[in-house]
């Protein structure tokens, strides 16, 4: 349905239903929020992951094996969930537009949690 609207004029969608003009400017909205919690979800993976590599590789695998099996099986759901719901939003929306969006929100999300949550801020200059 939602393809057959976005292949519709504007005229037509107005002469058919008056109360349907208001349905162009929100359509893609669920794509929007859909890509964006899919790029959240990788993001949380990314850190999660990091966060398993960090006490491998420091040997406190004895001491904080409750936090690593911990962030294992979050990193195991959201990839879960990432897959989840990007395939919702590539059945109802064009693959053209949900992958570009995906994308970014990916770069966007994973310098955003490399910047917060890992501290990769103080790595860039001022200037």
């Amino acid at each position: 349905m939602i393809q057959l609207i976005n292949s519709l004029s504007s005229d037509l969608v107005s002469e058919i239903s008056p109360r349907s003009s208001n349905l162009w400017r929100f359509i893609k909205v669920p794509l929007v929020a859909m890509t964006w919690s899919a790029g959240l979800l990788v993001a949380t993976t990314l850190t999660l992951g990091k966060l398993l590599a960090e006490i491998i590789i420091s040997n406190e695998m004895e001491h904080m094996s409750y936090i690593a099996l911990l962030s294992a099986a979050g990193a195991g759901i959201t990839c879960t969930a990432i897959v989840f719901v990007l395939s919702i939003a590539m059945r109802y929306y064009d693959n053209i537009d949900a992958i570009p969006m995906f994308q970014s929100f990916i770069l966007l999300s994973m310098l955003a949690a490399g910047w917060i949550v890992l501290d990769e801020i103080e790595h860039y200059s001022n200037t």
